[in-house]
């Protein structure tokens, strides 16, 4: 299980269900980071989501764009 910590010291921790990976990239991006190829990120970005959400067994929403 995930967690969230939102002083990023030692305030309780939140629990927020599972979390892709991709989803706390995304977050980064959204919050300042810059990728190197911004058109490639976004490509594999969403091509990692849609093919985990192929095989996700606990509801993950498959939409393709």
């Amino acid at each position: 299980m995930a967690y969230l910590h939102l002083d990023g010291k030692s305030s309780p921790h939140y629990p927020t269900g599972r979390v892709l990976i991709e989803n706390v990239l995304m977050l980064a991006v959204e919050m300042g980071a810059e990728p190197v190829d911004r058109a490639r990120w976004d490509e594999c970005c969403e091509r990692n989501r849609f093919n985990f959400a192929l095989g996700a067994t606990w509801g993950l929403p498959v939409s393709r764009a």
